[in-house]
């Protein structure tokens, strides 16, 4: 007996003063439910569900989805647990509520205690916490992007810029009229041919254009002709030159042909051409072709040591001496 008070101190205890809503209801035709006893945490939570409540009264519409589990534990006659929303003063609050059964001696359900646990806040900062996460995925996905973005921008860029420097190098390089080296290239690529035949004892010749009353050609028929004129020789040279050889243009009239592994009677047959090709098939003015007369010079280095200045200057003296003796021709020294 004495056992029996203490229990029911204990439990009359928790009832009047745990936080956790209890309540027991009674099952009510047809499939209503009846609460006959709650608590004070389940008159404060929910002051409407007083002793004598039908859920379907408290429930409304919601009342077929919200007494679902109650009746699972009619069905069962086992303990149910499950996660409930509802409505309170207009805001949504969850709880996890457990139901147990309460069983006649022919083994019906007369009643059902239930508990509940309420979870609002762990479930709002687990929503919060997902809703930022969804934010931080979003914003790393659109930074991502961006990035990504950047890197193929940044890498069109590098090869703009490496064309870019590639055009700048050529244009540095070479002769825009023509597309010939120019004298830089010229004098850079003869120094190390010079090198490079000093160390092997190989043929090295240097030949010098220089084209004939270029002046006149301008006067009587305009600087475009004269332009023409000088493509023209461009492009025969070009014709002359083979994969080891290289043309450049290193004046306003005035051309070079280096060629390696070739000797002085090889470079003269090569000027020969070159002057017939431009005597021949000169420019076409005004409907008639118009020859381009030129005259060249060529020297050949010796592997003795000499540098390309004075490879130049004996190639200009042998130049000097077509010019003079009548123009249209190719001298050796």
């Amino acid at each position: 007996m004495e056992h029996d008070k203490e229990r029911e101190v204990f439990f009359t205890e928790l009832w009047e003063t745990s936080s956790d809503p209890f309540w027991v209801c009674e099952p009510v035709d047809p499939d209503d439910f009846r609460i006959i006893a709650c608590n004070p945490a389940q008159l404060a939570t929910l002051p409407q569900a007083a002793p004598g409540a039908l859920f379907s009264t408290l429930l409304g519409d919601s009342f077929s989805d919200a007494t679902a589990g109650y009746r699972e534990c009619m069905l069962k006659k086992s303990n149910v647990e499950f996660d409930q929303r509802v409505e309170i003063d207009g805001h949504t609050r969850m709880f996890r509520t457990v139901l147990i059964p309460i069983l006649t001696p022919g083994g019906s359900v007369c009643r059902i205690w239930g508990t509940s646990r309420e979870l609002t806040s762990l479930v709002e900062a687990r929503e919060l916490a997902e809703q930022n996460t969804r934010m931080l995925e979003q914003t790393v996905s659109e930074r991502t992007s961006m990035l990504e973005a950047a890197i193929r921008e940044l890498a069109k860029a590098n090869i703009e810029l490496s064309q870019a420097n590639e055009r700048y190098q050529r244009l540095a390089m070479h002769d825009s009229l023509t597309g010939l080296s120019n004298r830089r290239n010229f004098e850079e690529a003869g120094t190390r041919e010079i090198a490079r035949i000093q160390r092997y004892e190989s043929d090295l010749s240097l030949v010098l254009f220089d084209m004939d009353d270029l002046k006149r050609l301008n006067d009587e028929f305009g600087h475009p002709a004269g332009d023409a004129a000088i493509r023209r020789v461009g492009e025969a040279l070009v014709a002359e030159c083979r994969s080891a050889d290289l043309a450049a243009r290193i004046g306003g009239d005035e051309f070079a042909l280096i060629m390696p592994e070739t000797k002085i009677h090889e470079a003269g047959t090569s000027a020969g051409r070159v002057l017939e090709s431009l005597r021949l098939s000169g420019i076409s003015i005004a409907g008639r072709n118009v020859p381009i007369s030129i005259s060249a010079g060529i020297a050949c280095a010796s592997a003795e040591n000499e540098s390309f200045q004075d490879l130049y200057a004996r190639a200009d003296r042998a130049l000097y001496r077509a010019k003079n003796s009548g123009k249209g021709r190719v001298h050796s020294e």
